[in-house]
Order: C-alpha cells, then sequence, then structure tokens
C-alpha cells in the first residue's frame, strides 16, 4: 500500500514571492510514510503520563506519552512525541487555542482513542496517524495537516472511519498527506478519506491540495446534512492523486467545489467528480453536485495554526515542559520545510528556493 523508495519529482513556482512545490503529475512520488512521519528520534523518548498544557508558549518535547494531550494555551509546540491510547482522543484542543504545533510526532489510538485528535487553531506536519477505534483528525477551523500519514484506522466493531472528518468550521487546509485507507482489511472499517459535511454548523474555505488518497466506500464526502446550514462551500480539491481501494467510487459531493487536476495513482488518467472506474479514470455513474473547475488554484489562509516549525528551546524530560514559545508564521502558499522519502528539505531565501540536502531520518 504504501510507496517507498521511489524518485521524487518537483515542481518549483515562484509567484508572488511564494515558494511552491507542487508533484509533477505522472512522476513517481515517494508518499508519506513509515519512513517519514513520527519521532525522528525515538531513542530519546521518555516514558510520561497524560499532561494537561496550560503555560502559552510551551514546548513539549521526546516524551513517549501513554494518555492525552489536552491544550488549553496559545503557542505550544509539542515535538518528537509519541501519544498512546488516549481517551476519548490522543489530542484535545480547546476551542480558543491558536499557533499550535504538533510536527515528528506518532498519535497512536492503541485501539483506545475514539479519535486521534479533536480541535483547531494547530498546523500538524509529519505526524504518524494510526490504529484509533474511529478517525483520524477530527479538525475545527484554523488549522493545516501537512505531510502526515493516516493510515490503520477504525478497529471499533461497526465503525465507519474517516481520515478526517469535519462537522463545522473553516480555514482549513490538508496537503501533502498519505490517507491510506483501502477497504476490506480485516479488523478496519474504512468510510472515506475525506468526509466533509456540514452537521454542527457552516463550513467554508477548504483547500485540499497534492494529497494521496486510497479507500473508504467513496474516498471524499461533501456532505449537507440537510440541518439548514447548506452544503460546504469554498472548497477546493486540487491536484490529489487517487488510489483504487474505494468500494463506490471517488467522492460524493454535494454543493460546487472546485475539483481540478486529480488523477488516478496508477494510470494518470483524469479524475472526474461522481463514481469512477480506477481502471479507465471515466466516469460510470452519476449522482453528485460537484462541478470540476480548470485552471484555477485557490488560496485560503489557516490564521490559527500557521508555524513554522523553527526549533524550539531545550529538550523535555518526562512529564516537563519549557516556557520558550515557538516560532510561527502564516503557512498558506509558502512550504514548510519537510522530510520527504529521498531527504530534500525545501528553504526559502530572499523570495528565491533551494533544495538543502537532509540526511535520512533515524527509524525505531
Amino acid at each position: 500500500m504504501l510507496i517507498s523508495s521511489m524518485r521524487v519529482s518537483i515542481a518549483i513556482s515562484v509567484i508572488l514571492g511564494f515558494v511552491s512545490f507542487v508533484p509533477v503529475i505522472g512522476a513517481a512520488t515517494a508518499w508519506p510514510g513509515a519512513d517519514t512521519t513520527g519521532p525522528v528520534h525515538p531513542e530519546l523518548l521518555t516514558p510520561s503520563g497524560s499532561l494537561t498544557l496550560s503555560v502559552a508558549g510551551a514546548v513539549i518535547q521526546d516524551l513517549d506519552i501513554a494518555g492525552k494531550l489536552t491544550v488549553k494555551a496559545d503557542g505550544i509546540t509539542i515535538r518528537n512525541c509519541r501519544i498512546t491510547g488516549g481517551s476519548p482522543y490522543c489530542i484535545t484542543i480547546d476551542a480558543a487555542v491558536t499557533g499550535l504545533l504538533i510536527e515528528d510526532c506518532e498519535l497512536d489510538g492503541g485501539g483506545v482513542s475514539s479519535s486521534a485528535l479533536l480541535g483547531g487553531g494547530f498546523t500538524a506536519r509529519r505526524c504518524d496517524v494510526h490504529h484509533t477505534m474511529g478517525d483520524g483528525f477530527k479538525p475545527t477551523s484554523d488549522l493545516v495537516v501537512e505531510d502526515c500519514w493516516i493510515h490503520h484506522l477504525g478497529m471499533g466493531v461497526g465503525s465507519h472511519a474517516d481520515g478526517m472528518q469535519m462537522a463545522k468550521g473553516g480555514r482549513v487546509i490538508f496537503r501533502r498527506n498519505n490517507f491510506d485507507m483501502p477497504i476490506d482489511v480485516d479488523g478496519f472499517h474504512s468510510n472515506s478519506a475525506c468526509f466533509i459535511m456540514t452537521d454542527t454548523g457552516p463550513i467554508d474555505d477548504v483547500l485540499i491540495e497534492g494529497n494521496r488518497f486510497d479507500g473508504g466506500n467513496y474516498t471524499i464526502y461533501l456532505v449537507d446534512k440537510l440541518k439548514g446550514f447548506g452544503p460546504p462551500t469554498n472548497v477546493r480539491v486540487i491536484g490529489n492523486t487517487f488510489g483504487p481501494d474505494y468500494r463506490y467510487g471517488t467522492s460524493h459531493m454535494d454543493g460546487t467545489p472546485v475539483w481540478t487536476g486529480n488523477v488516478f495513482e496508477a494510470t494518470g488518467a483524469p479524475v472526474s467528480t461522481g463514481t469512477n472506474s480506477p481502471s479507465t479514470g471515466t466516469t460510470t455513474s452519476g449522482g453528485t453536485s460537484g462541478t470540476t473547475a480548470t485552471g484555477t488554484s485557490a488560496s485560503g489562509t489557516a490564521s490559527g495554526g500557521s508555524a513554522a516549525g523553527t526549533s524550539a528551546s531545550s529538550a523535555t524530560t518526562s512529564g516537563s515542559t519549557t516556557g520558550a514559545p515557538a516560532s510561527t508564521t502564516a503557512a498558506e502558499g509558502g512550504s514548510s520545510t519537510t522530510r520527504c522519502g529521498l531527504g530534500n528539505a525545501l528553504a526559502a531565501s530572499a523570495g528565491l528556493a533551494a533544495l538543502l540536502a537532509r540526511g535520512r531520518r533515524e527509524r525505531r
């Protein structure tokens, strides 16, 4: 299921001062997986129990947490940690929190957690999310999830696991993630990679860009729950790659999202909205109101949780935090420094892009 040890082809464009890295369609791509997500240095992890984080700017680092994290203050960094078996969630973020950065972490539901994370106001980067009873991310507003691996969800009997499940909110970005959720895997119950439904409130401004999606009944749902909020609005599904392991089709959508540049993994053939054949890339049946837009790339912002990931001071021992805040910047448009299968990273300097060589990370 995981694509690894493959070359990465990158198209570099500098537009309005931003550096954009976009996988070249048809080129082999190393998607986030075991070698590129989770703790960089698992040998440094120190055992800890559940923690409540209430000091603004605190840094939580190098912990192996058996339990859950509850985030109640702004500007906190969680780095190189493993969080296992938190109930009901591995990480719960209070509604007013902004500027939370979660990077190089493993969120292991341990067959206990309902979902890996609930909340908004954060950036999650290079995280390994797996083995929950239900879903992966339950996002609300003002957040970025990028370069993460979401897999092996829905362990609960009768569960309908979603890689991300959104019921209200907005200003949300999911990009360059690997939603690895094929159907008919024993012990796991995949409903969708991406489920966006106006259940408890309106949803507006969602960018889903450059991800790999595989699995689910329908891989992507955009749903009007008919509770008076209407369908999700200003949703852009751009440049994603779709695997073949779904039950009914790639998408089931209400409303009129932007849908462009999406292709099948095996063939590179365009993916239309509706129910599609993975072998031909053609629509075999309709039943959706989503429309395919061409040639446009929407922007959007994530005002609360766009952290740059610059290093914060001092390592953290079991259950302790440092008071140094992590640096934060606006996230939309500029790519963060990321690990990848070939150890490349992106750096932006004076409006120019360069590739920096980085060693392959250590892995347990």
